[in-house]
């Protein structure tokens, strides 16, 4: 069975990027399919489409939030972007992992 599940990023599991970037982390099932990304309740999250009867194991996923006219890193990719008002958020996956803390 496939279903939507929400998962909240955290900022606390990998080491910034250069200067104050935060990069931001989900674990998500291997075969997890992101559609949304965006803030639930004042924290950043995504949401995945998730198969049920799949038995898959985790890995992180990273991203780093930036606001209009904050410089983008090297090493992302674009993903989405939000309007939380007054704010434009755009989400940018990392695309390797930097070492832990």
């Amino acid at each position: 069975m496939f279903v939507v599940y929400k998962y909240f990023l955290q900022s606390n599991k990998i080491k910034p990027l250069e200067g104050e970037t935060k990069v931001w982390t989900a674990t998500l099932p291997l075969y997890a399919t992101v559609v949304r990304l965006g803030v639930s309740g004042g924290k950043p999250a995504l949401w995945a489409i998730v198969d049920t009867e799949c038995e898959q194991g985790y890995a992180d996923a990273h991203y780093v939030i930036l606001g209009t006219g904050q410089e983008i890193p090297k090493d992302v990719s674009y993903v989405s972007s939000i309007d939380n008002a007054p704010f434009v958020w755009h989400f940018f996956k990392l695309l390797y992992s930097k070492d832990t803390e």
